[in-house]
C-alpha cells in the first residue's frame, strides 16, 4: 500500500498541473445549488466524517450482503505497530490491531437502518480515529505527542450523539433497492499503477463518495474525483466482482443534508475523454500506459 492509504490518486488530482491537463477532457456542468445543512460540524468533523463511512457499512451489511469493507484502521494499526516499541509504549499505542479486531467485532451488533446503536457508534469512531493514521502517517508522526493521545483517546458523549444523528439522516431507502453494493471498491491493476485509489461506495452502476462537509454541494474538485474513479473502474475492474457492471452514474452523499446527488457520468465527460483521463493520470503517476481491462 502506499504511504498514504488511498490517497495517491486523490493527491494527483489535488495537483495543479494535474488539473490543468485534465480540463480540456471534463465537461463545464452547472451542479445544483447547495443543500441545507441540518446538521453543523462538531469539535472533529474529520474523525466523525470517517465514522460515519463506518457507520453506513455497519447499517448497509446488517440488512443485506455488500462487497468489501472499510479497511483503512486495519491499516493504520499496522502502521502504528510498526512505529518503535519505545515510542508506542511512551504514548500507550501498544496492541492497536486488537483494539481494531474489538471495534470490527462490534459493528456487527447494528441491526437497523433507523437507528445507531451507542455501542456501535463508539466503535465507528474508535475505528475512525486509528483509520486517521493510515491517511496521514506522517503528519501524525510530526506532531507527537498530542496526536497520539488523540489516536486512543475515547469517543466523547458530543461526537457520539452528531454521529447518531448523522447516520439517522442518510438516505438508507435509495440504497437498499440496489442489486450490489460495494464498500471501499479498488480497481484492480489500476489502483496499483498510480500508488492507491480507493473509492467510498458504488451501488450498482453509481459510483458514490461521502462528503461530510458543511457545504453540501459538489464541487469541480468531487467531480474529477467521481470521473477518475468512474474512468479507472470501467477501464481496470472492480476488485471483488469476477463481472463488474460499467459505472454510468456518479453521485455525493451529503450525510449532513441527508440528501444523494447523482448525475448520468456522461453529462461530465464523453466515453472517449474519459479514456484520456486515465491516460493522463497513469502518465502523471509515472505508470506505463496502455495495459486494458
Amino acid at each position: 500500500m502506499p504511504k498514504e492509504f488511498g490517497m495517491a490518486l486523490t493527491s494527483l488530482l489535488d495537483n495543479p498541473d494535474t488539473r490543468r491537463a485534465l480540463s480540456p477532457f471534463i465537461a463545464k456542468v452547472e451542479v445544483p445549488a447547495a443543500f441545507p445543512c441540518v446538521l453543523a460540524p462538531g469539535a472533529h468533523p474529520q474523525i466523525v466524517g470517517t465514522a460515519i463511512e463506518y457507520a453506513l457499512y455497519a447499517g448497509l451489511s446488517a440488512l443485506r450482503q455488500v462487497v468489501g469493507e472499510p479497511r483503512a484502521a486495519r491499516i493504520g494499526a499496522d502502521r502504528i505497530e510498526a512505529w518503535s516499541p519505545a515510542l508506542l509504549r511512551s504514548f500507550g499505542l501498544g496492541d492497536m490491531r486488537t483494539r481494531v479486531e474489538h471495534a470490527e467485532t462490534a459493528l456487527r451488533r447494528q441491526h437497523s437502518a433507523d437507528t445507531l446503536a451507542p455501542a456501535v457508534a463508539r466503535a465507528c469512531l474508535v475505528l475512525a480515529r486509528v483509520a486517521a493514521v493510515a491517511r496521514a502517517e506522517l503528519w501524525f508522526l510530526s506532531h507527537l505527542p498530542s496526536r497520539g493521545a488523540a489516536i486512543v483517546a475515547q469517543p466523547s458523549d458530543d461526537e457520539i450523539a452528531e454521529l447518531r444523528d448523522l447516520y439517522a439522516r442518510l438516505p438508507f431507502a435509495e440504497l437498499l433497492g440496489s442489486e450490489r453494493i460495494v464498500f471501499s471498491p479498488t480497481f484492480g491493476e489500476g489502483s496499483r499503477r498510480v500508488g492507491g485509489a480507493v473509492g467510498d461506495l458504488i451501488v450498482d452502476d453509481l459510483l458514490i463518495e461521502l462528503k461530510t462537509r458543511a457545504r453540501c454541494r459538489a464541487t469541480a474538485k468531487d467531480l474529477r474525483q467521481l470521473i477518475a474513479y468512474a474512468g479507472f473502474a470501467n477501464r481496470f475492474g472492480i476488485d471483488g466482482l469476477a463481472e463488474a457492471p460499467r459505472i454510468e452514474q456518479v453521485g455525493v452523499l451529503f450525510p449532513r443534508a441527508g440528501r444523494l446527488w447523482t448525475t448520468p457520468l456522461r453529462r461530465l465527460v464523453t466515453e472517449g475523454c474519459e479514456a484520456c483521463v486515465v491516460e493522463v493520470l497513469l502518465a502523471r503517476s509515472g505508470a506505463p500506459l496502455g495495459e486494458a481491462r
